[in-house]
């Protein structure tokens, strides 16, 4: 699988249910970006999805985005990779705000845990 490149993010295919994306540095993601990464999804995935969202660089969202994010109803789970007790705080608030009630989702610093994870989650289904 290859990786591709979005106007604000790189996405990587890990597995056919499950892409790990990186947004670029220092930008605020909105709506026409959270639309433009809910088209991609629906483009490459045909059943369930794991998000495997990689928070290496520092961005923001939106409220409008924040509000949108995981809106699409075959994202199943979502695991957040962070590398420190800051941006955990601010995944945490993320995924609390803006995630449907029926997505699974949870934090990880290690990102082979994170995909083992979206693994068995998926697997539930």
């Amino acid at each position: 699988m290859r990786d591709n490149r979005l106007s604000f993010c790189e996405v990587i295919p890990v597995s056919a249910e499950i892409t790990e994306t990186i947004v670029d540095e220092n930008i605020e993601v909105d709506n026409n970006m959270i639309e433009e990464y809910h088209e991609w999804l629906a483009e490459h995935h045909d059943g369930n999805i794991g998000l495997l969202i990689n928070k290496k660089n520092h961005y923001s969202y939106s409220f409008d985005a924040q509000l949108e994010i995981g809106m699409i109803d075959s994202i199943k789970a979502i695991a957040v990779i962070v590398p420190d007790a800051s941006r955990e705080i601010a995944a945490n608030s993320i995924l609390n705000m803006g995630i449907r009630k029926n997505i699974s989702h949870q934090v990880f610093y290690n990102r082979q845990k994170a995909i083992y994870w979206l693994e068995e989650e998926l697997a539930k289904l």
